[in-house]
């Protein structure tokens, strides 16, 4: 029986666009049993809205709509001579599904493209997105066959919000589930392995330090890359891709992120 591929944000098939490779392949890393050179790790390139544009989104029922892009946000995509291709359900969910009527979901796995991507710049991967990550970090069970059990999930957006949701067992994300929390990152600041989010408000579910008592950085969230990265057999009679994860702690819990795919090596 042919399993169930893991859900991917953006999908395999779009999310090839979205990188970008390195010539060298001199340095590498040891995950699992496999010396991964970093060239085969996710590197998304980063674009920011210099005018404020719109783009066409499909809906699952096969109609679409235009999504307004304001100046200055940052999304992750691929831009060539004529258009550009953008990854907008790793924006904020108040920002992808604003004006979308209810209970019509969007088709993400649908390219979202603009015809306009001279108002588009290309920009360094912001200070808040974890290395080779798309900035969706699950917490949850790895089970048989590289299928997941995810319980939460911490949502780092291009354009620099923070999400938070918890599932009940078995289901699993997807981009029109509205997050339990949704807050704004107001600063950044990194040191070796861990990034500090200052945000103005904390919330439920994950640990917090309190460092003002006013203004919009009272509070600081730390997001800790382990450094122990691991991965889960793919299985190629079922067509199931290898998987490779890099372990984070955030607010104290203790998360992962997907970072390769055998598919995309």
């Amino acid at each position: 029986m042919k399993l169930n591929k893991i859900l991917l944000i953006p999908t395999i098939a779009i999310l090839a666009f979205f990188l970008s490779s390195t010539q060298s392949q001199a340095k590498s890393y040891q995950i699992g049993n496999e010396q991964v050179p970093a060239n085969k790790l996710y590197k998304f390139k980063y674009y920011q809205a210099i005018h404020s544009t719109k783009v066409r989104v499909q809906f699952e029922d096969g109609g679409h709509q235009f999504i307004k892009i304001p100046k200055g946000t940052i999304l992750q995509g691929f831009k060539d001579n004529h258009t550009i291709t953008l990854s907008l359900p790793l924006l904020n969910y108040s920002l992808y599904n604003k004006n979308r009527p209810h209970n019509r979901p969007y088709d993400f796995i649908s390219s979202q493209i603009s015809n306009h991507p001279q108002n588009f710049k290309r920009v360094s991967r912001p200070a808040y997105m974890p290395a080779y990550s798309s900035g969706l970090l699950f917490q949850g069970k790895m089970l048989a066959n590289a299928q997941r059990r995810d319980t939460t999930l911490f949502h780092i957006s291009t354009n620099g919000y923070v999400e938070y949701r918890k599932y009940s067992s078995g289901s699993q994300y997807k981009p029109k589930d509205k997050p339990t929390h949704q807050v704004k990152i107001q600063r950044t600041k990194v040191y070796g392995n861990t990034r500090e989010l200052f945000l103005n408000k904390k919330f439920k579910g994950l640990s917090f330090k309190k460092v003002t008592q006013h203004g919009k950085v009272q509070y600081r969230l730390d997001v800790i890359n382990l450094h122990q990265p691991f991965m889960t057999e793919g299985q190629s009679d079922d067509d199931v891709p290898s998987m490779y994860y890099s372990n984070y702690l955030v607010g104290g819990r203790k998360m992962y992120t997907e970072i390769a795919n055998s598919e995309l090596m």
